[in-house]
């Protein structure tokens, strides 16, 4: 029963479509199979994917965690660094100045002790080549005459008249001096006249020999170059006092005019350059094209300005119009004295019109009186006629055109108006005027400023930088060592139409002042700085800062939440993970960091 039964042979028709069959079922059985491979593949292939970019992105993560812990250390350990170097260097400094101070007074005691040895020697040597006074010539007196009979001769020549004649006047001579014959008389007066003339020659000798002794003690200028030569060559040898070092010290020395920052028109640059050489530097974009040499406003692009690396403004816009006054704000610490020193230094593009004057310390304490020290204005006098000279001189030449001729003319006529302003006649008024509102009495005008304390000092530089008024004025917290009245004084003057044609910028913390006395208000604020000004019939200065500070952080606060908002829609689709391709993802991934 279990024995296989043969099948019955097939037709050829049905062998033919049982192969076909198989060879289909064959068929349907690989594309089943290639195609769960392929699901198989793609699903390892999108796992596989997946994983890499959870790879990449802890990859990243982690590299942004280590670069923040790395920049978080190197900007303490910057900053540290910083601190321990400037340590350094100002102990160095001190150092450094002490050695200097020492070497000066050494070498200073050496140039005198040469000095006066030289001295020594050449009047030592022109001892030998004086000349002795001429003897005093003996009186002659042949005949004996004493004094009493000199006097009667004298009193019968002078009585009686030379018309007589010779014998008759000297016979009569002889009737008043008994004793004597008219011949003893006329002898005797002509001896005594040569007496007086042989007297005569002598002073006239010792006069001659007395003045070319004196010659002979005054040093000539070859002498006295000689002496100040081995005077300088004994300083120097003991000092060493003209090394590169020294010489730079002179420089920045040199700069610092009258001690107060004093910048006259423009420069050569050495006043950047030692700015920059204590860490603060400023760049800018290069003017788009030459500025007339009458200009008067200050236009910065793209200024960036950093103090030992660490940007006290970024990328930012300057700009002051001639005759504003605009008041300088910002948080303590926040750069604003340092940017008034590249400006007071002519580290940013400032018009050749221009003359600047800084006020950065106290009047130094020397034996002027506090009025002087205001009027002491001729060095600046001096430059403006002298200006006017060359400009004159150049007004002469044929080949200029007449735009080069209007240049001249306008400036020309500023520099009169300058040299008017400066001008001696009026001068002590003036500075009377602006000590008294300082709160300078009359005695005290004319006190010594090395009796003056630092903040009466202040006021006198103050009063000099009122004095000179400058066609730009920074002014670094002026109202600090001012009363109560001096402060409403200054507040009047810097208002009034005087000052009306001048560029006024000053850092106060006082509001009042600055809402009194500003036209603008220049903000620093991260970098950036914002100008704020009162519009007419509007709110105040100080108001309109006030709300446009306001409105400026709530548009920042909401660019903070809109971009927050987008932030965590892009970190969903992080955590959900790149399905896409992979160069678009790269770029999604780094508008995250962007944001972030």
């Amino acid at each position: 029963l279990n024995r296989e039964i043969p099948k019955p042979p097939k037709r050829p028709e049905e062998h033919a479509r049982t192969v076909a069959r198989a060879d289909l079922c064959e068929k349907k059985t690989v594309s089943s199979r290639a195609t769960r491979a392929g699901s198989q593949w793609r699903a390892s292939s999108a796992e596989h994917f997946q994983k890499g970019g959870q790879r990449r992105r802890r990859r990243s993560l982690r590299a942004r965690r280590d670069d923040t812990a790395l920049g978080a250390r190197a900007k303490r350990a910057r900053a540290a660094m910083g601190k321990a170097q400037e340590k350094r260097d100002a102990e160095a400094k001190a150092a450094a100045k002490k050695a200097e101070k020492d070497a000066k007074k050494a070498a200073l005691k050496e140039a005198r002790a040469a000095k006066k040895a030289l001295k020594e020697q050449i009047k030592a040597e022109i001892e030998t080549q004086k000349q002795p006074l001429p003897e005093k010539p003996e009186v002659a007196n042949a005949a004996g005459w004493s004094a009493g009979e000199q006097r009667k001769l004298d009193d019968a020549i002078r009585a009686r008249a030379p018309d007589l004649g010779p014998v008759a006047r000297w016979a009569a001579v002889k009737a008043d001096v008994p004793g004597r014959s008219s011949r003893a008389c006329a002898a005797r007066f002509l001896e005594v006249r040569g007496n007086v003339r042989a007297e005569r020659a002598w002073e006239q000798a010792c006069r001659d020999v007395t003045l070319a002794n004196a010659k002979l003690t005054s040093l000539n200028k070859a002498q006295k170059d000689e002496v100040a030569a081995r005077a300088k060559a004994a300083y120097e040898d003991k000092a060493g006092s003209y090394d590169a070092d020294a010489a730079a010290r002179e420089r920045e020395a040199k700069l610092k005019e009258a001690k107060m920052g004093r910048v006259l028109k423009a420069d050569s640059g050495e006043a950047a350059d030692a700015l920059a050489a204590q860490g603060v530097v400023a760049t800018y974009a290069a003017p788009p094209e030459k500025k007339h040499r009458n200009a008067k406003d200050i236009n910065v692009s793209n200024l960036t300005v950093s103090f030992h690396g660490n940007p006290l403004i970024d990328a930012a816009s300057f700009s002051m119009n001639w005759g504003n006054r605009y008041g300088f704000i910002g948080r303590n610490g926040s750069g604003k004295s340092t940017i008034m020193r590249c400006i007071g230094a002519r580290a940013i593009p400032i018009p050749e019109a221009i003359d600047i004057y800084h006020l950065t310390t106290e009047y130094p304490p020397t034996e002027e009186t506090a009025l002087f020290a205001v009027m002491k204005v001729d060095a600046e006098r001096a430059a403006v006629e002298k200006e006017i000279d060359e400009l004159n001189d150049a007004m002469g030449d044929e080949s200029l055109d007449e735009e080069a001729q209007t240049d001249l003319t306008e400036r020309l006529t500023g520099l009169y108006d300058r040299l008017e302003e400066l001008d001696a006649s009026t001068a002590e008024a003036r500075a009377t005027e602006i000590l008294t509102g300082l709160g300078f009495t009359v005695e005290r005008q004319q006190q010594k400023t090395k009796d003056f304390s630092g903040g009466w000092r202040m006021r006198v530089a103050l009063a000099r930088a009122l004095f000179i008024q400058p066609a730009l004025l920074l002014l670094d917290e002026p109202t600090n060592h001012l009363d109560l009245w001096a402060v409403r004084w200054l507040e009047e003057l810097l208002a009034s139409e005087k000052l009306s044609a001048k560029t006024l910028l000053f850092v106060s913390h006082d509001r009042t002042f600055a809402e009194n006395v500003a036209t603008s208000l220049v903000e620093l604020d991260a970098g950036k700085l914002y100008e704020h000004a009162a519009q007419r019939g509007g709110a105040s200065l100080v108001d309109a800062y006030l709300n446009g500070k306001a409105k400026r952080l709530a548009d920042e606060r909401s660019a903070a939440s809109s971009a927050r908002s987008q932030l965590e829609v892009e970190l969903a689709w992080l955590a959900r993970g790149a399905k896409a391709r992979q160069t678009k993802s790269t770029e999604r991934i780094a508008r995250v960091e962007v944001l972030k």
